[in-house]
C-alpha cells in the first residue's frame, strides 16, 4: 500500500475550503441589472449608495443591493382579470358630494426617475419597492377619494364622468386642488312652453386658481415628491351603491322623458314652421297661376289686336295699291286714247297717203262690185217725158244702190 503524503493532503484540504468559500460568497461578489429593473447598492464597508440603470454585470464585492421596477402598475378593482387579488388591489371607496357612495375601480402606471438624486432620495424614505408601491398606492386611493366628494354621484354616472377621471388624473401628477363652492345655472329635467330646458341655480364644488390661472395646489404628494412620472390612470368603473342606483335609474328615466318631451316640441316647433311654409307655398303658387292667367289673357288680346292692326293694314295698303293701279291705268287709257284721237286729227289734217288712197280706192271698187250684183232692178220702169217730169227713174234707182253701198262700205272699215 503507497504511503500517503501528508502535505498534499493538507493542500487538497485548503483549495477544497477555498472553492467553498468562493462559491459560498460568488453571489455577493458580482451582480446582475435585467431589463426593467435599477438597482442600488450599498457598500460592504463604507455604506455609500450608487445606482444601476444600465443592463448587465457590474461587481457587487459583498455590497447590499436593492431592486426597483422602472415601470409599475397600481391596480385599484375588484376583478381579478384588472390586475390580482388581494386587499392591496381592492377598488376604492368614494362617497360623492351628495352623500351617494361607490367603490371605483382604476389602473394607475407610473414610473420611477432614472437621475441618481431622486432614486436615492427614494431609497432611503421608503428602502424597498414594495414601500414605495404601497405610498404610491394610499396616494392614488386619497385623490380619488378627495375628487369624488367635488361631484354628485349622477354627474360621474352622465354629464361629468370625463371630468372626474381627468380631474384624478390632473391631481396624482400634481397635488390635491383647493375646491370653493360656487352657484352655477344647471339645466334641470323640464322643458318650457317654448320647448327650451329650464336651468336651475344650483352650488357646486369647484377648482380655485390662482392670479395666473393655474389651480391652487394644497398638498403636492408623492408624485411631485419623488419626481415619479405618471404614465396613465384609467378609471375601469365605478359600481354605486343601491341608493344611487335608483336614482340613477329615475334620471335616466326623466331624462328619456325629456328627451321626447324636447323632441315632441320640437316637431311641434317644426310642423307648424313646415305647416307655415306650405301655406306660403300655396298662395305663392295659386298667386302664380294667377299672373299666368292674367298675363295669358293680356298676351292673347294684345295678338288679337296686332292682327287686327296687321289686317287692316294690310288691307288699307291693298286698298292703296289698288287706288294707284285704279289712277294709272284711268292715266294710261286717258293717255291712249288722247293719242287716238291726236292720230286721227293728224290723219284728217294731213290725208291719206297715196298708199292708203290706193288701199281705199280698191276696197270701195271691190265692194261695189259686190253690191251691183246683188242690187234688184225693177223689171219694168217706165220713164216719163216731158219738161214737167220730176227726175229720170234711172236716177232714183242709181242713188239708192249708191247709198247701201256706201254703207256697207262703212260697216266693213
Amino acid at each position: 500500500m503507497a504511503k500517503v503524503n501528508p502535505k498534499r493532503i493538507g493542500f487538497i484540504i485548503i483549495f477544497v475550503i477555498i472553492a467553498a468559500v468562493v462559491l459560498f460568497f460568488s453571489q455577493s461578489i458580482v451582480e446582475t441589472v435585467e431589463g426593467g429593473e435599477i438597482h442600488v447598492k450599498q457598500a460592504a464597508v463604507t455604506g455609500t449608495l450608487t445606482t444601476r440603470a444600465d443592463e448587465g454585470l457590474y461587481l457587487q464585492m459583498f455590497g447590499k443591493i436593492t431592486k426597483y421596477f422602472r415601470t409599475h402598475e397600481t391596480y385599484l378593482s375588484n376583478d381579478s382579470l384588472d390586475g390580482g387579488s388581494g386587499d392591496e388591489t381592492n377598488a376604492t371607496t368614494v362617497r360623492f358630494g351628495d352623500g351617494g357612495t361607490a367603490e371605483v375601480g382604476s389602473v394607475t402606471q407610473w414610473r420611477m426617475p432614472l437621475t441618481d438624486p431622486d432614486i436615492i432620495k427614494i431609497h432611503r424614505n421608503y428602502r424597498s419597492f414594495h414601500s414605495l408601491a404601497a405610498q404610491v398606492r394610499q396616494w392614488v386611493i386619497e385623490v380619488e377619494k378627495q375628487t369624488a366628494s367635488t361631484f354628485k354621484a349622477d354627474e360621474t354616472y352622465s354629464t361629468r364622468r370625463g371630468e372626474f377621471s381627468q380631474l384624478i388624473t390632473d391631481q396624482i401628477a400634481n397635488g390635491l386642488y383647493q375646491t370653493t363652492p360656487e352657484d352655477v345655472l344647471t339645466p334641470t329635467n323640464e322643458v318650457d312652453e317654448n320647448g327650451n330646458i329650464v336651468m336651475a341655480t344650483v352650488t357646486k364644488v369647484v377648482i380655485k386658481v390662482d392670479e395666473t390661472g393655474f389651480p391652487v395646489i394644497i398638498k403636492r404628494g408623492i408624485f411631485q415628491e419623488y419626481s415619479l412620472e405618471l404614465v396613465n390612470h384609467t378609471l375601469k368603473d365605478i359600481d354605486y351603491d343601491e341608493t344611487i342606483d335608483s336614482l340613477i335609474a329615475q334620471k335616466k328615466k326623466a331624462e328619456q322623458e325629456k328627451a321626447v318631451a324636447i323632441t315632441n316640441a320640437e316637431k311641434a316647433i317644426q310642423d307648424a314652421l313646415t305647416a307655415e311654409a306650405q301655406g306660403e307655398a300655396d298662395i305663392a303658387i295659386a298667386r302664380a297661376v294667377e299672373e299666368v292667367k292674367k298675363i295669358t289673357a293680356v298676351t292673347q288680346e294684345e295678338a288679337k289686336k296686332a292682327v287686327a292692326v296687321l289686317n287692316a293694314q294690310q288691307k288699307l295698303e291693298v286698298a292703296q295699291l289698288d287706288f294707284l293701279a285704279a289712277e294709272e291705268e284711268a292715266k294710261a287709257r286717258l293717255v291712249k286714247e288722247k293719242a287716238e284721237a291726236d292720230a286721227n286729227k293728224l290723219k284728217v289734217t294731213a290725208g291719206l297717203t297715196p298708199q292708203q288712197k290706193a288701199e281705199w280706192d280698191y276696197k270701195i271698187a271691190d265692194v261695189v262690185s259686190k253690191n251691183m250684183a246683188s242690187v234688184d232692178l225693177p223689171d219694168m220702169m217706165i220713164f216719163g217725158g216731158g219738161e214737167g217730169s220730176p227726175m229720170n227713174p234711172w236716177d232714183a234707182v242709181g242713188l239708192e244702190s249708191f247709198m247701201n253701198i256706201s254703207d256697207k262700205i262703212s260697216n266693213q272699215e
